[in-house]
């Protein structure tokens, strides 16, 4: 009687250590994963803001107007870090999309990145990207706009306007 007894409880242990060592294998594969597509695809939040801030370093008008040696960073959490970029994603159409806004700071003044990407069969495109300077004069420089350019599902691309229904 004693001795089922002591098999239970270990049974019983055995079976509670396997299932917390199967939950942290699990747990641990979902975060590799989610890391390892957050860096790898082409079409992530990092990945737009990356090439959103290298235009808008390499735009002459932004560089005039912020100065040398443009940084860009995301907003301020209450712990005064800078890392997170405000993003939302979205489907129009079966066509994943993303606004992404980020700020930037030069030698002279500050500005806000606004954009938004969409996915296409190619890869993805901008739709705007503009830079609204933080300080007077408050002047916004479009460094992109493809809003008349029509993103289909299927994957043609159009110049056809986009006609909105209220």
């Amino acid at each position: 009687m004693w001795r089922q007894r002591m098999e239970a409880q270990e049974a019983t242990r055995t079976t509670t250590y396997t299932a917390v060592v199967l939950v942290g294998i699990g747990v641990t594969g979902l975060m590799m994963y989610t890391v390892f597509k957050e860096l790898l695809s082409s079409f992530s939040p990092q990945t737009v803001y990356s090439a959103a801030l290298d235009k808008c370093s390499d735009h002459p008008r932004v560089g005039d107007f912020l100065g040398d040696s443009i940084k860009g960073y995301g907003e301020e959490s209450r712990r005064g870090r800078r890392q997170h970029v405000s993003h939302l994603a979205y489907e129009v159409e079966g066509s994943k999309g993303l606004r992404i806004k980020f700020h930037l700071k030069g030698q002279r003044r500050t500005a806000t990145v606004h954009l938004d990407a969409r996915q296409t069969p190619g890869g993805w495109d901008f739709r705007y990207l503009y830079v609204q300077l933080d300080s007077h004069p408050y002047e916004v420089i479009v460094i992109e706009d493809n809003r008349e350019t029509v993103f289909g599902s299927s994957g043609e691309v159009s110049d056809a306007p986009v006609l909105l229904q209220a």
